[in-house]
């Protein structure tokens, strides 16, 4: 944009790139993000001018990180100028406890955009419009530059952000919109933290940029807003490859894919569908570090062993097991663990998915209905009540038709149940004994034999397991 714009016509050039970008659509609740600074109070004039046109209804929220004196005197001056122009305010004020003196701005702008998404959720906006520049948007990619970032990181900061936060104004520098404020006499804050060379960002404005601009490209904003864009259409491939990967969410939160499909994707590819697994299960802007996502493809293209995993940092796991890829929230035995008392015939849900028990008395026994996932007792051996519980460390099973005793856990493996499933593989229990490894093998324990009076059989319905075809048993046989 020239230096000389008129006002109309930098109203006109946020009109258009609003709707080049599709930020709004008529009818939507907008909440405008101000702290009273330029940049935001230019947004919230701008969009006033611009709310008959685009048929939008505006809101104001302002937060105060209560960091600096003169922040009280920047709140009561947005309010004053949304009460004069009968716009709708929302103010907050930050906790002292939450947000200390000095606190530093990550956690102030993580603390910020919860208040924002609080305040929309609450009051039916459908998206917030942040003040972001052009300027802002350079001094964003040189810093992403110096941490080493990929082409995602080189696109800068979106037009449309999780299909709520917007920036109508990146197509606008600061100095366009000074000069506007300064046409229209409108006042604005000054934070003096902006002068503040100890933060990154103000060091590469009022340091880096004027020394690039006077010694090495005075056009340097332009070349990296040309390959911001560059990388945005690039990224833009990388998208639509990654998105036609299949990938399911399953009942632990965690999302499942084919190893076969991951292998044969170029490594650009597949970096970003790793990231989008994150973001599912992690939610929208949860990211990994570029060096844990280098070290994680270099696994998936070096490992030939069936079965693995990785801990990744924000509690996360990565498992290879049998073909299939996962990456989960980290769970503990704890969080997994469980146990139910069975007092009575009847049906017993689990505590996951659609997986319930069946127990039933029987005058007679069937042994065709015996199978992997249905056994047979002694009623009188073995009586009501019983214990459901899940595996524990050191558990051991007297096997059918073996001799000694195995590890459960040993079992599992044996059975190819995948390791996230295995502290869902319920055990049946009576006085401490382990009769059943649901599913997978029983004891020798209250064998049902041709004098049993009482029988109770025991289904095991709908297993976690069971779209997969590895699982196998040998206690078929059930009489001695």
């Amino acid at each position: 944009m020239s230096k000389k714009i008129t006002n109309l016509e930098l109203v006109d050039h946020v009109l258009e790139f609003i709707r080049t970008h599709a930020l709004v659509s008529e009818g939507q609740r907008i909440l405008i993000a101000c702290s009273g600074g330029s940049d935001s109070i230019s947004l919230l004039d701008i969009l006033l001018q611009l709310a008959a046109r685009l048929k939008i209804f505006l809101g104001v929220i302002h937060v105060d990180h209560r960091q600096r004196p003169e922040s009280i005197q920047a709140k009561k001056y947005v309010e004053k100028f949304c009460k004069d122009r009968g716009v709708v305010f929302y103010a907050h004020d930050m906790d002292s406890q939450v947000a200390p003196p000095g606190c530093d701005e990550a956690t102030l702008r993580e603390l910020r955009l919860t208040c924002f998404n609080k305040t929309a959720k609450e009051h039916g906006f459908h998206r917030l419009a942040l003040g972001h520049t052009r300027d802002d948007q350079v001094e964003t990619v040189l810093m992403r530059i110096f941490r080493g970032t990929g082409i995602y990181g080189l696109q800068g900061m979106g037009f449309v952000r999780d299909d709520f936060f917007i920036r109508p104004l990146l197509g606008c520098t600061r100095n366009d919109l000074v000069e506007y404020l300064r046409v229209r006499k409108i006042d604005y804050f000054y934070d003096r933290s902006n002068q503040d060379i100890s933060f990154l960002r103000n060091r590469i404005r009022h340091e880096l940029l004027p020394y690039l601009r006077r010694w090495i490209n005075p056009a340097v904003d332009t070349a990296l807003m040309r390959m911001s864009k560059s990388a945005a259409r690039e990224q833009d491939l990388i998208e639509q490859l990654a998105a036609r990967v299949e990938m399911h969410a399953d009942d632990q939160g965690a999302v499942v894919l084919s190893f076969k499909n991951l292998e044969v994707l170029h490594d650009a590819v597949l970096a970003r569908v790793l990231i989008r697994a994150v973001e599912i299960v992690r939610g929208p802007g949860a990211n990994l570090e570029l060096h844990h996502l280098e070290n994680l493809l270099q696994n998936l293209r070096s490992r030939s062993d069936l079965r693995w995993r990785m801990e990744l940092p924000g509690a996360l796991r990565f498992e290879v097991s049998y073909g299939k890829v996962r990456l989960s929230p980290v769970k503990t035995m704890k969080d997994e663990s469980f146990s139910i008392c069975i007092p009575k015939p009847g049906e017993y849900h689990l505590p996951f998915g659609d997986t319930k028990l069946c127990f039933r008395r029987h005058d007679a026994f069937e042994p065709e209905s015996a199978c992997v996932n249905q056994v047979f007792f002694d009623g009188r051996e073995a009586a009501f009540p019983f214990l459901v519980r899940s595996l524990r460390p050191g558990d051991r099973i007297k096997l059918w038709a073996g001799k000694g005793s195995r590890k459960v856990a040993r079992l599992l493996i044996d059975a190819k149940i995948p390791r996230y499933l295995r502290y869902r593989v319920p055990l049946l229990v009576k006085d401490n004994q382990i009769l059943w490894v649901a599913g997978i093998r029983r004891s020798n324990a209250a064998s049902v034999k041709p004098t049993s009076q009482e029988i109770i059989s025991v289904s095991f319905i709908n297993p976690p397991w069971r779209d997969s075809a590895s699982i196998h048993s040998n206690d078929t046989m059930v009489l001695k």
